[in-house]
């Protein structure tokens, strides 16, 4: 509804990736609508051809070129219809790919240097070693795979492998039997 806003918080964050997402959306929507509008004209059009040729028939007329003319229409709509569907699937790809709007609170900057640090909580352990997030350690032992998913799936999603799979299905499978036991009904 309001492309500027994102247009603006997508500049803020340096993202020129989803500024073009988000121009191509612009795009697309545009067409969508443009395509909506022929479709109402051509739905009009075939549904006025359509009583016209029941009337001639009725009065024993030759209708075949208003016959052939309908069929032309038919044939125009479902082009169009299936044009409509194909921007309609483009636009809800591109709209999961631009992330949420940044409050007005958030500071501008290239990384995460910029943030601003609001309060500090416990004792920070210093190691002697590097960390590891638990995503990379998950990939390093073979328990997880996000390249293969990505390429799947998309970003952000990740296939669990080997021991983490069974951990997984053991935890499901656990809580399916508490909540049977309960009497409650498992939603996925």
């Amino acid at each position: 509804e309001n492309p500027e806003i994102v247009e603006k918080d997508l500049k803020k964050r340096g993202d020129a990736e989803k500024l073009k997402v988000l121009h191509q959306l612009i795009k697309n929507d545009n067409d969508k609508r443009h395509f909506v509008g022929k479709l109402d004209e051509l739905r009009r059009q075939r549904n006025e051809a359509g009583i016209l040729v029941a009337e001639m028939k009725k009065a024993r007329k030759n209708a075949d070129d208003k016959i052939e003319e309908l069929g032309k229409i038919s044939r125009s709509i479902k082009e169009i219809d299936d044009k409509v569907a194909e921007l309609e699937q483009s636009c809800r790809f591109a709209l999961m790919r631009i992330p949420n709007i940044l409050h007005d609170s958030v500071p501008v900057g290239k990384d995460d240097t910029a943030n601003v640090e609001v309060r500090k909580w416990g004792n920070i352990v210093q190691s002697s070693f590097e960390l590891k997030g638990h995503e990379e350690l998950m990939v390093s032992h073979g328990m997880l795979d996000i390249e293969r998913a990505a390429k799947i799936s998309g970003a952000r999603f990740f296939f669990l492998e080997g021991k983490l799979a069974i951990l997984e299905m053991s935890v499901m499978r656990f809580a399916i039997d508490v909540l049977t036991k309960k009497k409650y009904s498992l939603v996925l």
